[in-house]
């Protein structure tokens, strides 16, 4: 009788150990940081549109969408094309730089597409909502160019 109250209470102890153990590693991952906000809630809450300006804004965050996804859609085509050059016996040097410059100018193209569409943003913005627009202009800059991860890969 003993024994088996002794076994009992092992395996009930083992057993919180087991549930405490997961929990803590469950709950402890790493103390990242929350999640930014979505660009679609930040801007308009904010600054405090109203429904015209709401709806400015979608339109607006439509149209850039849609460029941008243009954007990503070349891009793919053309790293693809980039990659498919090392099916080859000896690499193109013409066709290679000719991939990278369009690489770069998509890049271009992206920023610059993300520079107007924030320029549009800011002309239905009232005098007030500019100001507060300028004081939101770091965390867009957080949400678009995250910061590199420092920590090596396995």
């Amino acid at each position: 009788m003993k024994r088996e109250k002794l076994l009992t209470i092992a395996v009930v102890f083992l057993f919180l150990l087991n549930i405490s153990t997961i929990g803590f590693l469950f709950f402890q991952r790493g103390h990242r940081p929350p999640p930014p906000p979505r660009m679609e809630r930040l801007i308009p809450e904010t600054l405090g549109f109203n429904d015209e300006q709401h709806k400015q804004f979608d339109d607006l965050r439509f149209a850039h969408h849609s460029k941008m996804e243009a954007l990503d859609e070349e891009n793919k085509e053309t790293l693809i094309k980039y990659l498919q050059l090392l099916t080859a016996d000896s690499i193109d040097n013409i066709q290679k730089d000719s991939l990278e410059k369009i690489v770069g100018i998509i890049q271009q193209k992206r920023a610059q597409i993300t520079l107007e569409h924030f320029q549009q943003l800011k002309v239905v913005c009232t005098p007030e909502q500019k100001e507060k627009f300028n004081q939101v202009i770091p965390e867009l800059i957080r949400v678009m160019v995250p910061p590199s991860n420092k920590e090596p890969r396995p």
